[in-house]
């Protein structure tokens, strides 16, 4: 990956993108689940309830993938594919992070206090193996 480029890759990183996380069925079959995500330079990190098909899917099969595009022109894109680990630990700096980001402060703020108090997540760390990008540009 040429310097120039991982900045481009960072920066839509950065933006509030959907991610849609693919995870493997018991039979082998695809699932796929649109998440909110969170991108540190090594690894994504996705919130997840511990009663959802991705967390036991991923249970039974820690190969993912994931696609992050544009929903618009200039499409880009970012694919992944990796590995997942689940993990039980402190998710409410997360959670106000991701709702930060996808809703903006004020909405972000009553969202994540609201949900805070109703769900309880578990964090999916998705370590890339492979990452395909394309930007129009």
């Amino acid at each position: 990956v040429k310097m120039d480029e991982s900045k481009k890759i960072a920066e839509f990183l950065a933006e509030p993108h959907l991610a849609d996380l693919v995870t493997l069925m018991a039979d082998g079959a695809p699932h796929v689940a649109p998440v909110w995500y969170s991108w540190d330079g090594e690894s994504y990190v996705v919130l997840a309830e511990p009663s959802t098909v991705k967390i036991r899917n991923i249970r039974g099969d820690a190969r993912v993938a994931m696609s992050i595009a544009s929903r618009q022109a200039p499409y880009s894109y970012v694919l992944v594919q990796g590995k997942a680990t689940i993990t039980e630990t402190d998710t409410d700096a997360l959670l106000f992070e991701l709702a930060y980001r996808y809703m903006g402060k004020t909405e972000g703020h009553e969202y994540a206090v609201k949900t805070q108090q109703e769900e309880t997540f578990v964090l999916i760390t998705v370590t890339p193996d492979k990452t395909i990008t394309f930007f129009d540009d």
